[in-house]
């Protein structure tokens, strides 16, 4: 989840981005909420399982996982260099 904060003249602008989860199933307040189409409410128990089953197939090493908010200037390319050509 992501929170930034605008101002305007006319006042304050407040923008949360709610991602979705890498690793579903999510619970809230002790149940798991799904959306389909138009319909919102708990999820099923088959729903569950589904959800269960697809957070085991995405399920990745640290070293395959993405590094957000990471850069260039973060990397110690001068180590990486020092390994690979010693």
């Amino acid at each position: 989840m992501t929170v930034e904060k605008f101002t305007f003249e006319g006042g304050d602008l407040l923008v949360a981005e709610v991602q979705p989860s890498e690793f579903p199933p999510v619970r809230y307040r002790g149940r798991v909420w799904v959306r389909v189409r138009h319909r919102k409410s708990p999820a099923s128990e088959m729903e569950e399982k589904i959800l269960t089953e697809r957070r085991l197939s995405n399920v990745r090493t640290y070293d395959a996982k993405p590094c957000l908010g990471a850069s260039l200037k973060d990397l110690g390319i001068s180590l990486i260099k020092e390994r690979v050509f010693t």
